[in-house]
């Protein structure tokens, strides 16, 4: 059996690694030196976790994409609908996914 998520597999993958490593870098070298990195409000804690979950989530489902778990669309599904959100990368990756699910359905 041909992997036909393999394409939006490594889509997700690269994704997901890129930001997640840029969105770490940026997190360590830019908001933790602000003096009052403490003082910030929850919300904004709240938000920089959910943004660091999403592209460990991402990063995830394109492994297991590529590994043709059956189980992942599960959750590659409602990331896709989250990275159309996210111009203009994301908003082709999660687009290619979807394109690709619809063909394949």
């Amino acid at each position: 059996m041909e992997n036909d998520f393999r394409v939006s597999g490594w889509a997700y993958f690269v994704y997901g690694a890129v930001s997640l490593i840029g969105f770490v870098i940026a997190f360590l070298f830019g908001v933790t030196q602000m003096p009052s990195y403490i003082a910030l409000p929850f919300y904004i804690h709240a938000l920089v976790n959910i943004v660091l979950v999403l592209n460990v989530f991402v990063l995830l489902s394109g492994y297991y994409l590529i590994k043709q778990n059956t189980n992942v669309h599960k959750f590659a599904f409602p990331i896709a609908l989250v990275l159309l959100l996210s111009v203009p990368v994301g908003t082709v990756v999660g687009f290619l996914y979807l394109y690709q699910r619809a063909k394949n359905t």
